[in-house]
């Protein structure tokens, strides 16, 4: 029963009247339905499931983009938790953001939920759940506010100016609501194969957007040659050389989110061992007592594993950032999270272990076509990939199936409570992915003491798609 199981397992917990097994909700459970025909032999298959409190959902599904024999792969580096020396180009991202993040202490924020998922396998799954950020359904608002009050303070924004992005979906809406906050125009291209609920979602938001041919990373060309051509600005998450200082703020506000999530996961942690021993009142009484809280420096923490979905990498740099700036040694250990048909990062890690002078800058294999649409991308920041490349110990793709897996896990763990897209469940389906694999599982170091922390990086924003990964009509 669980992970690796054997054909010895029906001798762990048989299902009949005799037998003293509890099934409980959230085992994992590996069933081999048979039937065994005299003089022909057996007939039969497997499955492996999750427990819920109305039955058992599969974690495996026919959704792989990429026929990998099984469906994820993982690049393991050395390990980089206690790594302090880094070039002179992720010296020079770490001093630019260092300053930034200090000024995002100061800032009035209210701080989006965390919450407890079980897991098998590990300690804790915490997840910081970005689905309702300011008003939003994604964390993009946090790194796009932020590099906007940066325009502002510089007096590049004239009243009534044009902000220019290209989209799969959470980046324009971003951008698209703070510029109707703000009182500017907005004008948003997006990739011809994007979900018409997501369209309607930016277009609500009160943007021009347009459809463009070809791949977001086509589109990013494109908005970049019509910003120049019509004066707009550019505000775009992915960095290129001579285009830097927008995308590293826009880093620099999404470091906010990992500041919450790991003071959030030690109060959590520090009460409940509080609550344990006998010496304090519930933590619902507790929350209750306590005011909203603020954003205080990293003294410590207890989180083991940091797991960080990517696209061109600018979110999962400002976890690294974070990490590497602000948590004492050893710090988690970080793992990048790709879709398997859309994996520019670790395609570049190899590219660099081989020595390759283009890494960093190479396209990936595969053909951005992911069901994490917020995560094809063929190509990483150039403001992102230096700090991924030093400090992430791992490099984990997976295919669709894994995203629906996470989707699932986080739904009918919180009973309805978590609703992540595909993308934001990425990393939650990585961690899946990986408990699946008991080699893996060891290389990583995830054990019974693990506290890993995922962000479900967005709520729903293909109900379409969500409804068919959880089962709902």
């Amino acid at each position: 029963i669980g992970f690796a199981p054997d054909w010895a397992e029906n001798e762990v917990c048989k299902i009949d009247p005799a037998s003293e097994a509890i099934i409980k909700e959230n085992m994992i459970l590996h069933i081999i339905p048979w039937c065994q025909i005299p003089e022909w032999g057996s007939l039969g298959f497997s499955d492996t499931v999750v427990v819920t409190s109305t039955g058992a959902v599969s974690l495996f599904s026919d959704l792989f983009t990429v026929p990998f024999p099984k469906s994820y792969e993982c690049l393991v580096q050395q390990p980089r938790s206690e790594v302090t020396a880094a070039p002179a180009d992720t010296q020079a991202l770490l001093q630019y953001m260092s300053g930034h993040m200090d000024a995002l202490l100061k800032e009035d924020v209210a701080f989006s939920p965390l919450v407890k998922i079980s897991v098998p396998g590990i300690k804790n799954l915490f997840v910081k759940d970005e689905g309702e950020r300011l008003g939003t359904k994604a964390f993009k608002i946090l790194g796009v506010s932020y590099a906007v009050r940066e325009l502002e303070k510089q007096g590049r924004l004239s009243p009534g100016a044009t902000l220019c992005a290209c989209t799969d979906g959470n980046h324009g809406a971003a951008v698209a609501k703070v510029a109707q906050q703000r009182g500017y125009n907005s004008v948003i291209y997006v990739p011809k194969n994007m979900k018409k609920e997501r369209y309607q979602y930016i277009k609500d938001c009160g943007a021009t957007v347009s459809y463009v041919e070809g791949s977001y990373d086509y589109a990013i060309e494109y908005a970049a040659k019509q910003s120049e051509s019509n004066g707009w600005v550019l505000v775009s998450d992915k960095g290129d050389p001579g285009y830097e200082e927008i995308p590293k703020n826009i880093q620099s506000g999404y470091t906010r989110i990992f500041h919450e999530a790991i003071q959030q996961v030690d109060d959590f942690l520090r009460s409940e061992a509080k609550t344990n021993s006998g010496t304090s009142s519930s933590s619902n009484t507790e929350k209750e007592d306590n005011p909203e809280p603020k954003l205080q420096k990293c003294q410590r923490s207890q989180v083991t594993h940091l797991f960080l979905q990517a696209g061109v990498g600018g979110f999962a740099s400002a976890g690294v950032v974070y990490a590497v700036l602000r948590m004492p040694l050893p710090r988690p250990r970080i793992i990048i999270v790709e879709p398997a048909d859309a994996a520019c990062l670790r395609d570049n890690a190899i590219a660099a272990k081989a020595g390759d002078p283009e890494a960093g800058m190479k396209m990936c294999a595969g053909q951005t076509d992911s069901v994490m649409a917020g995560l094809n991308c063929g190509q990483p920041s150039c403001t992102a990939w230096p700090l991924l490349r030093d400090f992430a110990d791992a490099f984990l793709v997976i295919g669709d199936g894994w995203a629906r897996a996470g989707t699932r896990q986080l739904f009918f763990d919180r009973g309805g409570g978590c609703r992540a897209g595909e993308s934001g469940a990425a990393a939650a389906g990585g961690l899946l992915a990986c408990l699946s694999d008991l080699d893996l599982t060891k290389k990583l170091g995830l054990d019974q003491n693990s506290n890993v922390l995922v962000v479900n990086t967005e709520g729903v924003t293909d109900t379409e798609t969500f409804s068919m990964f959880v089962g709902l009509p």
